[in-house]
C-alpha cells in the first residue's frame, strides 16, 4: 500500500482498502500484487474481491461501499444480502 491508502478490518472475515487517488489500473495492480503476495504464504488463501470506484460508480462513501459489498457477493455466487 501507498502511503495514504487506507486498510481496516470490516468485520469477520470482511476487510476493506481505500486506494487514495488511484485509477482502475493501479487498483488492477494493487489486487495482483495482493493475490501473488497472498499466493506465497504456507496455507492456501483465498478470497473474492468486490470494487468500487469514485468518481465513475459514486461520490457518496456510503454507496460506493454498497457496490463494492455486492460486487463482491455477485462474484461469490451470492445475491446480495
Amino acid at each position: 500500500m501507498r502511503s495514504g491508502d487506507l486498510a481496516a478490518r470490516i468485520g469477520g472475515d470482511e476487510f476493506g482498502v481505500i486506494l487514495s487517488n488511484a485509477d482502475g489500473n493501479e487498483s488492477a495492480g494493487f489486487t495482483d500484487r495482493l493475490r501473488s503476495h497472498l499466493g506465497t504464504a504456507r496455507e492456501l488463501v483465498n478470497f473474492t474481491i468486490g470494487t468500487a470506484s469514485s468518481p465513475r460508480d459514486s461520490t457518496d462513501p456510503a454507496e460506493l461501499f454498497r457496490i463494492a459489498d455486492a460486487r463482491l457477493y455477485e462474484k461469490k455466487g451470492f445475491n446480495h444480502r
